[in-house]
């Protein structure tokens, strides 16, 4: 088994490194979802190791995905608050021990972020833990883009993802 920990840039307007996004995944092909849950947990564990390494995230903020089962672990607060922010997908937004964590963690002064965010009411009611929102570039049509950014330009961090091309990035 490997575990593979990869850190994709994360770039303001400018084109500079603000933050980084640290995903990790495991060869674990056929396996059962107990043990994939334990191989995530064995991934997160040397992430941490790999994230202390100043020299790996550059001094700068590491986004990290938690499942429900990992957040219920308490798994976020092996990282200090600062230097974390919380991802959280439609898994957590759904599970109702999940959510009471993530206000957990808010409370604590962790940053949450929600992945792949599409202006449904699914969303909607998570929404006053959550501080950046990050929106599929090529998947959420320009006009919806438009309502999310005039809905929460003065309350939220707004994120792009999928920008691949200068054409992307100036729209």
């Amino acid at each position: 088994m490997e575990t593979y920990i990869v850190r994709q840039p994360i770039l303001n307007d400018k084109q500079t490194v603000v933050a980084y996004e640290l995903l990790y995944k495991e060869n674990c092909i056929n396996a059962t979802p107990d043990r994939q849950e334990a191989w995530v947990a064995s991934a997160v564990e040397e992430l941490l190791g790999k994230a202390n390494d100043e020299n790996f995230l550059d001094d700068k903020i590491a986004f990290v995905t938690f499942t429900p089962n990992l957040l219920m672990k308490n798994i976020p607060r092996m990282f200090p608050e600062k230097s974390l922010v919380i991802q959280i997908g439609d898994d957590s937004i759904v599970h109702p021990v999940a959510q009471k964590m993530i206000y957990r963690f808010k409370k604590q002064g962790y940053r949450i972020a929600l992945k792949d965010f599409e202006f449904m009411p699914r969303f909607f009611g998570i929404m006053d833990a959550v501080d950046i929102l990050k929106v599929d570039f090529r998947l959420t049509d320009k006009k919806v883009q438009k309502t999310i950014a005039q809905k929460y330009k003065d309350s939220k961090i707004l994120l792009a993802e999928k920008i691949e091309t200068e054409e992307e990035q100036k729209w």
